[in-house]
């Protein structure tokens, strides 16, 4: 299994087609080298890779509003010991970041989702104890 890094928030907004464009702006507005790979949607799913030059690999970004799949996810960060503002969550994003990844985009994209969305980190080695300036 891939290591990835997880991030609850509170979006007030269930349409993944409008809230992956936004984060993906934000990070190419701020990392203007970033690229978007490849792009796909669903129902309450929607996820791409993005890239940058001189890196040999990407990050997968997945934004879910998938009731179901939020509920699921929180009941999971709770019995790691998230806080209890997980509940309040509608959003769970996913970072899967490859081996030479920018972890410039991986750093805009967790700075973007706490600052629009009070995003709550995740990550599977760390748990809740990660903050934004961690190196992974």
């Amino acid at each position: 299994m891939a290591y990835s890094v997880r991030l609850f928030a509170v979006t007030g907004d269930p349409v993944v087609q409008r809230l992956l464009p936004q984060l993906v702006d934000a990070v190419t507005a701020r990392v203007p080298e970033a690229t978007v790979l490849d792009y796909h949607d669903g129902v309450a799913i929607a996820w791409c890779e993005l890239a940058s030059p001189g890196h040999d690999s990407s990050v997968i970004v997945q934004v879910v509003t998938a009731p179901s799949r939020v509920r699921f996810e929180v009941q999971r960060g709770l019995e790691a010991g998230g806080p209890e503002r997980l509940t309040a969550c509608d959003t769970v994003m996913e970072l899967i970041p490859s081996s030479d990844v920018n972890w410039e985009i991986v750093r805009t994209i967790f700075r973007t989702a706490a600052e629009r969305w009070s995003a709550i980190l995740y990550d599977e080695g760390s748990g809740f104890d990660i903050s934004i300036e961690d190196e992974i």
